[in-house]
């Protein structure tokens, strides 16, 4: 697959947990600069700077818990964390959860994934707080099963949690002590979008 021809922009490759597992990665989203610290060369005080959270790494795939709430109700949930999800959040309705879209949604074309094209519905969510943070009437989307593959990892997740939220912070993703640290950035308030 070319992802270049996709998105209209130059990608070498795709980087993931498999390479980032024995490093800590820090994002600065408002500069576009990613740094990758051997641990051992990291000074931990800069961490005090950042709300931290705990990361669940299996597979070398790192989730965090978002609280979710619609129809009243608020739930805890694990989502994928995946900087390449140019939207704010996915939700997996083959998990075990119950999130489903409002009755307004929309059909729609998602994006394009690893097994191609992704359709879906599209719908806001009331709120969503990821720790000490909060964001209101976000934009989801639920991908039609038929176009996401097999349950892969379904047992680890209940969906995805994309750069549209993860932008708003710079992120450090300490692999080794299973951290991720947010701080908010000049995105923080930007409006929601679905690109």
């Amino acid at each position: 697959f070319d992802f270049s021809i996709r998105t209209g922009m130059l990608i070498n490759g795709i980087i993931g947990g498999v390479f980032f597992k024995n490093f800590i990665v820090e994002i600065d989203y408002p500069n576009g600069v990613l740094k990758i610290w051997n641990p051992k060369f990291y000074k931990r005080s800069k961490m005090r700077r950042y709300k931290q959270y705990d990361l669940d790494i299996p597979d070398d795939k790192c989730f965090v818990k978002l609280n979710v709430s619609t129809n009243g109700k608020s739930s805890p949930l694990k989502f994928l964390v995946d900087s390449g999800l140019s939207n704010p959040i996915w939700i997996d309705t083959r998990s075990e959860t119950v999130l489903v879209p409002a009755a307004n949604s929309i059909y729609s074309y998602l994006g394009y994934g690893l097994n191609g094209d992704i359709y879906g519905r599209v719908s806001r969510i009331p709120k969503v707080r990821i720790g000490d943070f909060s964001f209101k009437s976000i934009i989801a989307a639920f991908p039609d099963t038929a176009y996401i593959g097999s349950a892969e990892n379904l047992n680890y997740r209940n969906g995805s949690i994309g750069s549209e939220i993860l932008r708003r912070f710079n992120v450090v993703l300490n692999y080794p002590d299973k951290k991720i640290g947010l701080r908010p950035n000049t995105n923080f308030k930007n409006v929601f979008f679905m690109r």
